[in-house]
């Protein structure tokens, strides 16, 4: 009996459904909101992410406040 190739992994993975690998993302660009909270963070130095979050609020963004403010106030 001849061993064969591939493990039983890596045949699952060739079985995979090619959407799967081929994904691709929906959600909208982030280049003007990521620099309006550099604009905040350089305006306002002390700011922390709740206050940001806040600022980004009044103008009209609808962002998660946990990882999108904080990630880039640093």
């Amino acid at each position: 009996m001849k061993a064969s190739r591939f493990s039983d992994a890596q045949k699952a993975l060739l079985e995979m459904d090619t959407s799967t690998y081929h994904y691709k993302s929906h959600r909208p660009g982030q280049a003007g909101l990521e620099q309006r909270i550099k604009e905040i963070c350089q305006m306002r130095v002390r700011y922390g992410y709740r206050p940001v979050h806040v600022m980004l609020r009044r103008d009209g963004w609808r962002i998660n406040q946990k990882k999108r403010t904080v990630r880039r106030c640093r």
